[in-house]
């Protein structure tokens, strides 16, 4: 015979359903009392990260220079399958402020470095270049199973302090030598930093993907 379906509060308030098939006998369902709110973001969740933006390479470089904002503390970058236009090339990173200004001055940096595919290791102290940061090897290839990787961390950008940034990279020479980078950057400048930029030191990027994140820490 129909049974019906009995949805409860718990208060008093009720409905039934009918159901036109056989349940067997009546079934009440007590829905608790509560106020409940529903989460909702304009962004991709994970894992703390806050996914902002991705995209590809084709001819172009990664400058990005209004990403940031008072909502997160710090960001994250992630450039993957980076070959460069140009044979032989290095990769520079530099601070925005704006849409299209880079920040100028000496970038200070240190780093470790190893090779996956060739003897050496070691570090790298008191560096300082102007207007730039390399943060890759000198000579990175462009042949088509050649590529690099940068994740690279923006660690205070909007405050009025000496900026700075944690890098890690990867990249072959045009013999498949792998060298492994992990470094530090620091510019002397209190300037609000909306953005960065990773470029070769000449051409494009010919192919890659980035990914941007935020969060705060």
């Amino acid at each position: 015979m129909p049974g019906s379906i009995k949805i409860d509060d718990g208060s008093g308030n009720y409905t039934i359903l009918t159901n036109a098939g056989s349940l067997g006998s009546d079934k009440t369902i007590t829905i608790p009392n509560e106020t409940a709110t529903l989460a909702t973001t304009t962004a991709t969740d994970l894992g703390g990260l806050v996914k902002l933006d991705s995209g590809t390479f084709s001819s172009s470089v990664f400058t990005k220079g209004n990403f940031t904002s008072d909502t997160y503390d710090r960001y994250l970058i992630h450039l993957t399958g980076l070959v460069p236009s140009s044979d032989g090339a290095s990769y520079r990173f530099k601070f925005m402020s704006g849409a299209s200004t880079n920040l100028t001055g000496n970038y200070f940096s240190g780093y470790f470095y190893t090779k996956t595919n060739a003897s050496g290791n070691g570090t790298s102290s008191n560096n300082s270049e102007t207007d730039y940061s390399t943060v890759t090897l000198n000579t990175v290839g462009n042949a088509t199973t050649e590529n690099g990787q940068i994740t690279l961390e923006l660690l205070n950008p909007r405050t009025a302090k000496a900026k700075h940034a944690s890098f890690v990279t990867m990249a072959n020479r045009d013999n498949f030598d792998n060298e492994i980078r992990r470094g530090f950057i620091q510019l002397n400048d209190a300037t609000v930093v909306t953005g960065c930029e990773i470029a070769p030191s000449s051409g494009t990027f010919t192919s890659g993907e980035f990914q941007i994140y935020g969060y705060t820490a």
